[in-house]
């Protein structure tokens, strides 16, 4: 009997110490689920004269079960390949990713609710990585992107022209 209960204070600390190292990172990442959906059902109501919208929520839950499965399946492909010492510096890494998008639809439904304030206009270029079109190289590149896709599409449309003629 004594030796069933060290094994099972044993497999429940085992458990508990390799969960606590990516307890922060969800627990970020609910926070901003919440922070979500409370900015959204407010953004709607002031701004689109709406009231809640279940489409809107079920996105965002099912953006939560895709961040929870991901981690779930890096989380045990870590442990079945032995590189369970990565696994927390992988689950942080998907959830900075993953808040960036939070905090971009956060961001932007407060500009929509509060469109006089800058601070959260700005936050939302920072955010929506509106920044890198300031890089001066950067966009000269996307400069000529646009223009050679441009020119791919008018050839295209040449080519349609003078087959249907």
């Amino acid at each position: 009997m004594d030796t069933s209960k060290g094994f099972a204070v044993i497999i429940v600390s085992t458990v508990l110490t390799a969960v606590n190292a990516i307890v922060l990172p969800v627990a970020l990442y609910v926070f901003l689920f919440g922070f979500d959906v409370l900015f959204g059902i407010i953004a709607d109501r002031i701004v689109n004269r709406r009231g809640f919208s279940t489409k809107k929520f079920l996105r965002a839950i099912v953006l939560l079960l895709c961040y929870s499965t991901v981690n779930f399946i890096v989380a045990s492909i870590c442990y079945f390949t032995e590189a369970h010492h990565h696994v927390d510096n992988l689950i942080r890494a998907i959830t900075i990713v993953c808040s960036i998008f939070y905090a971009q639809n956060i961001f932007k439904n407060m500009t929509k609710t509060y469109p006089e304030a800058r601070f959260f206009k700005f936050m939302y270029w920072l955010v929506s990585f509106e920044i890198v079109s300031e890089i001066p190289f950067l966009k000269k590149f996307m400069e000529a992107e646009k223009t050679d896709k441009d020119k791919g599409k008018d050839e295209d449309n040449s080519k349609k022209d003078s087959e249907t003629t």
